[in-house]
């Protein structure tokens, strides 16, 4: 294992960082804590996904609300 190094990712996979991210053949990916992550997730670069989403965002103005984004107005 390439503990701390970043490599190529060779494989499909999903990054174990939970950000959601999917790791595609060529991307940088390195092993932290014996889990594979992108290696902007290792590094603290990438977003971090929330916890839980209740709801998707509103297509038309990108908030998550209750009702239709009518109602939010």
């Amino acid at each position: 294992m390439t503990e701390g190094r970043v490599f190529e990712a060779k494989y499909r996979g999903r990054c174990a960082c939970g950000c959601d991210g999917t790791i595609q053949p060529g991307d940088g990916v390195t092993y932290t804590d014996g889990l594979l992550l992108l290696a902007d997730c290792a590094t603290g670069d990438a977003p971090v996904a929330p916890a839980r989403r209740e709801r998707p965002p509103c297509p038309s103005c990108w908030l998550v609300h209750a009702g239709s984004c009518e109602d939010a107005r």
